[in-house]
């Protein structure tokens, strides 16, 4: 099988981030600092991101959405169409949403309880336009996008395997993968093979 596409492998590693100076000394745009806000008693209702710790503002900003921005300056800026699979809590997706609102956003993911809660609670508050959500499984979803975004969902071979089918032609790839990469090193010789196939890294 031949691919129609070239593709980006960003691969970040969400420690890195930790590196940053404290959340209080940096400037947060006012639509991400309410999201933050906004999120801490909405995760008290609904295990949007683990409360183990129990989370605080400053740990939203700095493990969930300050990385989700970090990721801004690898979209093109001629991206019209972006989707974010397995979103979960909505990270990567909606802070990116709202720093890029002239790009279609689409959270996706097969939980629709967490997605009804992002949609019910967060959107009309953040004044949000440009966000869909899609409760579906991504290998049953047909749709084409510019930027597929993806955040520890699974293994880097797996994940790439589950997007393929909506990627437009040149289409941008970003994968935030933290902790344990074994299951990325170790891909059994056919499976190197089909992601060979499946893409050209550049």
């Amino acid at each position: 099988m031949s691919t129609p596409f070239n593709t980006y492998f960003t691969l970040l590693f969400t420690f890195a981030l930790l590196l940053l100076p404290s959340c209080s000394s940096l400037p947060i745009p006012s639509s991400l600092s309410k999201l933050a806000d906004l999120y801490l008693p909405l995760n008290d209702k609904i295990n949007l991101v683990s409360r183990t710790p129990p989370p605080t503002r400053a740990s939203i900003l700095r493990d969930h959405i300050l990385p989700s921005t970090a990721l801004l300056p690898l979209i093109p800026a001629a991206a019209e169409r972006m989707i974010d699979v397995g979103t979960g809590g909505g990270f990567p997706g909606l802070p990116l949403a709202l720093c890029a609102s002239d790009k279609e956003v689409v959270l996706l993911d097969s939980r629709g309880k967490k997605l009804e809660a992002l949609k019910s609670s967060l959107f009309d508050e953040l004044g949000v336009s440009n966000v869909e959500t899609v409760h579906s499984r991504s290998e049953d979803y047909v749709g084409a996008f510019d930027v597929v975004l993806g955040r520890g969902v699974a293994s880097l071979p797996k994940f790439a395997s589950w997007v393929e089918h909506l990627m437009k032609p040149d289409a941008v790839m970003i994968y935030i993968r933290g902790g344990d990469w074994g299951e990325d090193t170790r891909v059994e010789p056919d499976e190197v093979r089909e992601i060979k196939e499946l893409m050209e890294v550049v």
